[in-house]
């Protein structure tokens, strides 16, 4: 279980009659993310694989590799004044990838 502490939203679009851009970046923390999300628990999975390869009596070098998946935050904006939804986006959520290396204190007998 992860939990949300900061991000921000960056919601843009292009104004075709005027011929710009318009940005608005919202600032998200721990105080007023509830005008964003229903909570701030991210649930997610995670498989790792690691192997240890002998190198002396004290320590073992570690390779390893995972990949993890966070699942979505429930998006909640509402906007002030009316009780529609200010969705910029869909969901977030990712998938990552990733390599692990370290040692590995043997113990001693």
């Amino acid at each position: 279980m992860k939990i949300f502490v900061h991000g921000t939203i960056n919601d843009s679009y292009y104004n075709k009659l005027l011929g710009y851009s318009d940005e608005t970046i919202k600032i998200i923390n721990t105080k007023n993310y509830k005008d964003y999300f229903s909570s701030n628990i991210i649930p997610y999975l995670k498989l790792t694989l690691d192997y240890a390869v002998y190198t002396s009596r004290k320590f073992d070098f570690v390779i390893g590799g995972y990949i993890s998946y966070d699942f979505a935050l429930k998006y909640n904006d509402k906007s002030k004044g009316n009780n529609q939804l200010n969705n910029p986006i869909e969901n977030i959520s990712s998938l990552d990838i990733g390599l692990q290396l370290g040692t590995k204190i043997r113990p001693m007998n």
